[in-house]
């Protein structure tokens, strides 16, 4: 519910679909919105030296493990929808245009590559008894 654009939705609209998420933003989503693999900050010197590494190593914003998985399958180029499945499944697509797409849970610019509009969909799975 995030865009570059946009932010968050304001405050009247989640409280207008429940009062307990008026400040949710504020309470629980602080600090700055990087996409994955943008530089979050750099290894701390007392980090690098446990891990063996350097200090000023730069550290990857997180990624949702399925969005990892679109360069991660060779398939990061605009155009080529990847479906990762495991216990949901996901429907990503990286494009240079953002468009309104109809069923599409997530639309978000930097929101799978740097650069690039990210696309997003998918089902959830749930075991149910029968």
């Amino acid at each position: 519910m995030w865009s570059r654009e946009a932010g968050y939705p304001s405050t009247a609209f989640l409280t207008a679909v429940h009062p307990g998420l008026a400040q949710v933003v504020r309470d629980k989503m602080p600090g700055r919105l990087l996409a994955p693999g943008e530089a979050a900050g750099e290894l701390s010197p007392a980090h690098g030296k446990r891990l063996g590494l350097r200090a000023s190593v730069p550290v990857s914003a997180a990624v949702i493990d399925a969005h990892a998985g679109v360069p991660g399958s060779g398939a990061a180029e605009p155009g080529t929808l990847v479906m990762v499945m495991g216990t949901s499944s996901c429907h990503m697509l990286n494009a240079v245009e953002n468009r309104y797409v109809p069923g599409v849970a997530g639309i978000v610019e930097g929101g799978i590559l740097p650069g690039l509009v990210g696309y997003e969909t998918g089902q959830s799975g749930r075991w149910r008894r029968v």
